[in-house]
């Protein structure tokens, strides 16, 4: 993709805006959360748009969310940031660049490498700073706050094999879209 504000380069961005929206609006409801398909939307578009536009389509998303759009779970409004898995969504910011900055790394000879670290750095990133959000938040807000570990085993570890499934899912999409824009320049 062109490293400039073009005006396809826009509309992938706005594409990926309303994707993580709608990903964020339809999901499956868990005893301790839900389940989306957000971080795989991340994983996409971190590796299909340039770094910069990818994190500034996470970035849009939020802003979004926060100025009262309900394209989180939950609805949305400035107030979201009080709910225990706002650090998840923030952290798709970081999640994003890391994904973007190592897949599109020209230190990998394949892709499929560059990606399968990449996913790992991103999910490190995404439940290190997720958790400690929500740990902080707990801390903060209730009488008796959950330990660090307890956050980790209602927050995290139900999702791991499922996150990874998504990103399997996630890398056949990619391909895909690779190939079709290479067809289309």
């Amino acid at each position: 993709m062109s490293k400039t504000f073009t005006a396809k380069n826009l509309a992938y961005c706005g594409i990926f805006v309303a994707l993580l929206s709608v990903s964020g609006i339809f999901t499956i409801p868990l005893t301790n959360g839900a389940l989306s398909l957000q971080v795989a939307v991340v994983f996409i578009l971190a590796c299909i748009l340039e770094r910069r536009l990818a994190v500034l389509t996470v970035i849009a998303y939020l802003i979004l969310g926060l100025v009262g759009l309900p394209v989180f779970a939950k609805g949305g409004g400035f107030g979201y940031v009080l709910q225990p898995t706002f650090g998840f969504l923030a952290s798709f910011v970081f999640g994003a660049f890391a994904l973007s900055t190592i897949y599109q790394s020209s230190k990998f000879s394949k892709k499929v490498v560059a990606y399968v670290v990449g996913i790992i750095v991103t999910l490190f990133i995404v439940y290190t700073l997720g958790t400690t959000y929500m740990y902080f938040l707990f801390k903060l807000t209730t009488d008796n706050p959950f330990s660090f570990a307890k956050i980790i085993s209602f927050a995290v570890t139900p999702y791991i094999l499922v996150d990874i499934g998504k990103a399997v899912i996630a890398y056949f999409i990619i391909i895909a879209l690779e190939k079709a824009l290479r067809i289309n320049q």
